[in-house]
């Protein structure tokens, strides 16, 4: 409900009650109360639009962006998280732990890894990780996490981001070998 206010012309009000006293059909009293809101609204609207840029962000980029519960659960993954999953939507994603996607050795490295942060409340940043794609490749990815906080500072989980770096990881090799071969003609020499 917008009621005009001569000091401020966008003035919202919300929770307007009203109680009448009536006598013989004739008014007597009106009680009301009314509270502004238009802070609030502003505040929503200022969250709503915020929430919007993270999720465009998060939905956008060509890395794996995820949320995990203190269990383990994926509480948010983005669609480049999703494919590497191997999974077709979020819902299949959702509630997931890293042993029901990926292989044991590597589930329990992701987990050996999130215990850490969920435990210590520091982050793990830029630790390189193989793991294995839908068609059963190797992959390598340079991840970050770090602990997720509630209000009271408490540890609730953790948000984490996976960077590909499989085609860097395969040009450092083929350098390697080249290096190599190129070693070995020369001892030959």
């Amino acid at each position: 409900m917008r009621f005009r206010d001569a000091r401020r012309r966008d003035a919202l009000v919300a929770r307007l009650c009203a109680r009448c006293g009536t006598t013989r059909q004739k008014v007597t009293r009106i009680f009301g109360a009314a509270q502004d809101i238009t802070e609030r609204k502003r505040v929503e609207e200022a969250m709503t639009t915020e929430r919007s840029l993270l999720r465009t962000l998060v939905d956008n980029l060509p890395d794996s962006v995820y949320v995990k519960d203190l269990a383990g659960r994926k509480t948010l993954a983005n669609p480049a998280d999703i494919r590497k999953m191997g999974v077709a939507s979020a819902a299949e994603a959702l509630g997931k732990t890293d042993f029901e996607v990926f292989p044991p050795d590597l589930a329990a490295t992701f987990d050996a890894d999130d215990q850490h942060v969920i435990q210590t409340g520091q982050p793990v940043l830029n630790r390189e990780e193989r793991f294995i794609l839908p068609d059963g490749s190797q992959g390598w990815q340079l991840t970050s996490k770090a602990p997720l906080r509630d209000r009271a500072g408490q540890v609730i989980g953790l948000i984490g981001i996976g960077h590909d770096i499989t085609e860097r990881k395969r040009a450092e090799e083929a350098l390697r070998e080249n290096e190599a071969r190129l070693r070995h003609l020369r001892a030959r020499q």
